[in-house]
């Protein structure tokens, strides 16, 4: 890695000084998604760009010296507010955010419609729908969400969208006490297991530059993967800020 390192140092200045280029490091070549032995110099561009549309000056060449380069987008890089439960227009996923009953949590991601394409904020039930079964009226949809949440001083005036979706929770020990009532505790528990995949909500956003879909520390989200044992996640929490894990198992519901 020391003559990618020096390669990068000789040429930094040159590389940041052309067009769409927004950082630069050091790294092993990557080649159709898989990384290689090959150390070399990366250069973060804002969105990639055909060579047709660059000027000659503004071309990334494919070596720098003797070490290749590779280029990796990365969207435009902006300054984000250090404290995750502060007031933030445009909020980014990782910051405070929580339905008007309760207290705070944690603006998941940027998501959007499968039918309009808007974007939305996705959060957990118990953050967006104050952990709502759907029929307990803890929430209704259209309720206000604040930014950052209630607990982190978020109040009326500080409403950044309103509870648009959500899957219903059913807490098994309550599911258990009905089904005692009427004889039926294992297929009501059946059904509260089945029905409680996902802990989820999603907010609409009074406007759409409200939010900005950049996960704190993290970055743009630009596609999906299978997990799988062994693969390497993250997390970006109100509380925990910026944290990994390992997945160790798995299981199919």
């Amino acid at each position: 890695m020391k003559h990618a390192r020096r390669a990068m140092l000789v040429y930094k200045d040159d590389m940041l000084h052309k067009k769409n280029v927004v950082g630069c490091g050091i790294s092993l070549k990557e080649i159709q998604g898989s990384l290689t032995s090959v150390p070399c110099v990366v250069l973060f561009v804002a969105k990639k760009q055909p060579l047709s549309t660059l000027a000659v000056t503004d071309v990334i060449p494919p070596k720098l010296g003797a070490i290749p380069t590779d280029v990796v987008e990365i969207g435009h890089l902006r300054l984000l507010e250090s404290n995750r439960t502060a007031y933030a227009r445009p909020a980014y996923p990782g910051m405070s955010i929580g339905h008007y009953k309760t207290t705070a949590g944690t603006f998941g991601a940027v998501v959007y419609d499968r039918r309009t394409g808007a974007p939305l904020i996705l959060s957990n039930n118990h953050v967006l729908a104050n952990a709502s079964d759907g029929q307990d009226g803890r929430c209704e949809i259209g309720d206000p969400i604040y930014q950052p949440g209630s607990y982190d001083g978020g109040k009326s005036k500080d409403i950044i969208g309103r509870l648009y979706r959500f899957s219903p929770v059913i807490p098994i020990s309550n599911a258990s006490l009905a089904v005692r009532r009427r004889k039926r505790i294992a297929s009501l528990q059946t059904r509260a297991q089945n029905r409680n995949l996902i802990d989820a909500a999603l907010a609409k956003p009074l406007e759409n530059n409200m939010i900005n879909p950049q996960i704190m520390q993290i970055g743009l989200v630009t596609d999906t993967a299978s997990v799988e044992v062994g693969s390497i996640i993250k997390k970006s929490g109100r509380t925990s800020g910026l944290t990994t894990g390992v997945v160790r198992p798995i299981g199919h519901p």
